[in-house]
């Protein structure tokens, strides 16, 4: 049974559509996976254009401009229009819109917020070196506006049997709040049954970067708090992995390990500082791993 009944997919009107094994662009396809009865979830198509030269605040913005800008704007409609048209020939509930907003972040957060979507898919990937940094930094900025559960997708489809690998902190080291875990494995879980997957549970100790006490006593309380936390689930233990490296260290080895397709993970940020030092571990999983990274807030 799904528990996706609204799903906010974001698709960039810029660029030709990332085509999938079935023709449509990639982050629908993907999005689609998540659906067992068309008849329950609504699909809404969100793409975001902008122009400085035809915004309202440009030095010779006038009518001429505001007729280019209505043409443009209808151009990327007619684009977005094409795809939820085909998505209802195929019997699915959609609608589409095209927004005049920049930052786009904003405005899909606002959006996620406003429709109360239960997921927000967005591709996070660019074809060069150098926009592929771009669209990583705009999807973070989105990770840390955006409240409801995000999914950052790369081309590579995924089998017909996705691996999922969740990131738990049962210790609580980076101040997470107690009920963030829980709720990584229930939406873990849940994406399992949805794409008939198998799930993994990773947590990272950093059992060296503490000077003061003995790894083996540090292994060993986390050790015992991993047990404790998964005495709730009915995880096979083999499913389920301590590592002694750092979070980001820990997550692309087992990453490569269990030939994870999509990482399960949790963001929290209750000020500048902290949104400095969840973007370090949070930028680096979605820049530097070939995986698609969900995330989780509180």
């Amino acid at each position: 049974m799904s528990t996706k009944n609204k799903i906010l997919i974001v698709l960039d009107v810029y660029e030709d559509f990332r085509q999938g094994p079935d023709n449509f662009p990639i982050e629908i396809e993907k999005a689609l996976k998540f659906i067992t009865d068309k008849a329950q979830t609504q699909l809404i198509l969100i793409g975001c254009g902008f122009e400085e030269y035809l915004h309202d605040s440009y030095s010779s913005f006038a009518k001429d401009e505001v007729d280019i800008r209505k043409q443009y704007v209808d151009k990327l409609e007619e684009r977005l229009a094409s795809v939820a048209n085909k998505l209802a020939e195929n019997g699915y509930k959609v609608e589409s819109k095209i927004h005049w907003a920049y930052p786009r972040y904003e405005q899909i957060a606002q959006e996620a917020e406003d429709y109360d979507v239960d997921l927000v898919v967005q591709h996070v990937n660019g074809a060069s070196q150098e926009d592929r940094h771009l669209l990583s930094q705009d999807s973070w900025q989105l990770v840390r506006k955006c409240k409801r559960p995000l999914l950052l997708i790369r081309d590579r489809a995924w089998p017909s049997h996705p691996v999922l690998m969740a990131a738990v902190d049962p210790m609580h080291s980076h101040h997470k709040p107690l009920q963030l875990d829980d709720k990584i494995m229930q939406t873990a879980l849940n994406a399992k049954a949805e794409l008939d997957g198998e799930l993994h549970v990773v947590h990272a100790c950093s059992a060296a970067a503490h000077p003061f006490t003995s790894p083996e006593k540090i292994v060993t309380k986390h050790q015992e708090a991993l047990d404790a936390f998964m005495g709730n689930y009915d995880i096979p233990a083999g499913n389920v992995h301590l590592s002694e490296d750092k979070p980001i260290t820990a997550l692309v080895d087992y990453k490569k390990q269990l030939h994870a397709d999509i990482i399960v993970m949790g963001v929290v940020s209750k000020s500048r500082l902290a949104d400095t030092l969840v973007g370090n571990t949070a930028e680096k999983v979605v820049d530097y791993m070939k995986a698609d990274v969900m995330v989780i807030r509180p």
